[in-house]
């Protein structure tokens, strides 16, 4: 499962923040708000346009994201977070925003990733329930380019307890 056709922007800094609002233009750009660009979500946590590579807490980053905007086509548009710390546990809440689309921003060594992907197994139960589990999740780093964009946390190898978490950006109509 992977979202299809996901454009990232390059950040205008190489520094941390400007990776992560990149990130959120891009998942935002995907549920079709494009007026809210990495820019606009630097200003709006910065000071100015400063570079700044130290990570950026879960409780600060939603406060900069969560509320309603006006976008410039003048529609009203509300941006909530969800953050799940720790290495996802419960496959079914990564799988479904993507299979709907919607991929989530992913701290991993305390960098952020855009997670766009999951190839995962899934087992039915003799209840006819299903059961899911992660073989690797894609990701992409808004601070490189080309094909070294691409990064992988495979599952038996990377260690889960280096993902700090995920981000979830969920953008209502108001």
């Amino acid at each position: 499962t992977a979202v299809a056709d996901l454009w990232v922007p390059s950040p205008l800094q190489p520094c941390a923040n400007w990776s992560w609002a990149a990130a959120v233009e891009s998942i935002l750009k995907t549920q079709h708000v494009s007026t809210l660009t990495e820019t606009f979500w630097i200003r709006k946590t910065y000071p100015g346009d400063v570079c700044d590579d130290r990570t950026i807490s879960p409780e600060r980053l939603q406060r900069a994201i969560d509320g309603e905007y006006v976008l410039d086509s003048l529609h009203k548009v509300r941006l909530e977070t969800r953050f799940t710390p720790g290495a996802p546990t419960i496959p079914d809440n990564v799988i479904a925003p993507l299979r709907q689309g919607r991929p989530a921003l992913l701290f991993w060594k305390g960098r952020p990733f855009i997670l766009y992907g999951a190839v995962y197994d899934e087992f039915i139960l003799p209840n006819g329930g299903r059961l899911f589990q992660f073989r690797e999740l894609k990701l992409l780093d808004p601070l490189l380019s080309g094909d070294k964009r691409q990064v992988s946390f495979v599952n038996g190898t990377d260690d889960p307890s280096q993902i700090d978490g995920i981000f979830e950006v969920i953008a209502t109509p108001i």
